[in-house]
């Protein structure tokens, strides 16, 4: 799992509750321009909550861009840039209601330990 290590930005690793950390793929693409986007929602092995999310868009000119999403205690979403919404799908990019899911796969668990 990565998490905006390099930049810097507003969600890192470390903020995340310590765990192991369940995860789900989906793959999707645009029929339009062929812009394709990977989504992984994150949860606790032992929760049905996401509680983190990561978003990869690739673009046919070969350009990649990346966001995370962090559930906050207080039940908002920030994402890398620090913008908060109610919810996560507030914070995604509109178009990827039109986008067709082409495939859904489990992620290996990720352990996210206690810092000290």
């Amino acid at each position: 799992m990565f998490m905006n290590q390099e930049p810097e930005g507003q969600n890192q690793k470390g903020v995340m509750r310590p765990g192991e950390y369940r995860g789900m793929s989906k793959v999707y693409t645009s029929s339009m321009d062929g812009t394709s986007v990977v989504l992984v929602e994150w949860g606790l092995r032992t929760e049905d909550e996401v509680t983190a999310a990561e978003l990869l868009v690739h673009v046919p000119d070969g350009s990649l861009y990346y966001r995370n999403f962090l559930k906050m205690p207080d039940g908002m979403w920030r994402d890398s840039f620090g913008e908060k919404r109610l919810s996560l799908g507030e914070l995604l990019p509109a178009e990827i209601l039109t986008f067709k899911l082409l495939e859904s796969m489990e992620m290996p668990l990720q352990i996210v330990e206690v810092r000290v």
